[in-house]
């Protein structure tokens, strides 16, 4: 493969990451969260076996995820490599989701809630209890 390339499918490969990030973010109802995703050298990380890793700040609901850099890869004499880079995002933000448990936690119950309340009418409801007082 020529450089053009090679940059081609390390940009197409970073798109199709950027797109996953953006998909879960709606899919858990994490859309208000900035969720950064930045690709870095193997030499960024404390671990040389490390792939990603995420820095959260709940408090403000924002969090980077570093995600190994392609040429990283391709370099790599680690055993488990080539890596599924879409795996490592995928478990990098699985830890920004569950950091995020007790904020998301109050918004799930919500949404519950309110849904649980829409679907039941009240008149149903008085119905119900009347017929379960003459039982």
């Amino acid at each position: 493969m020529d450089n053009d390339g090679y940059r081609l499918a390390l940009l197409k490969d970073r798109e199709t990451l950027e797109r996953a990030l953006l998909f879960w973010k709606s899919m858990f109802r994490m859309c208000d969260w900035d969720i950064a995703l930045r690709f870095v050298s193997r030499a960024s990380f404390c671990e040389r076996e490390r792939a990603g890793e995420a820095d959260i700040d709940v408090q403000h609901r924002k969090a980077i995820i570093s995600v190994v850099d392609e040429r990283d890869i391709a370099e790599s004499e680690h055993p488990d490599w080539p890596l599924d880079r879409k795996l490592v995002l995928a478990h990098e933000f699985a830890h920004v989701l569950l950091w995020a448990v007790p904020i998301l936690y109050e918004q799930t119950i919500q949404t519950i809630a309110t849904g649980i309340s829409a679907m039941t009418d009240w008149k149903f409801l008085q119905k119900a209890g009347r017929r379960s007082r003459n039982v």
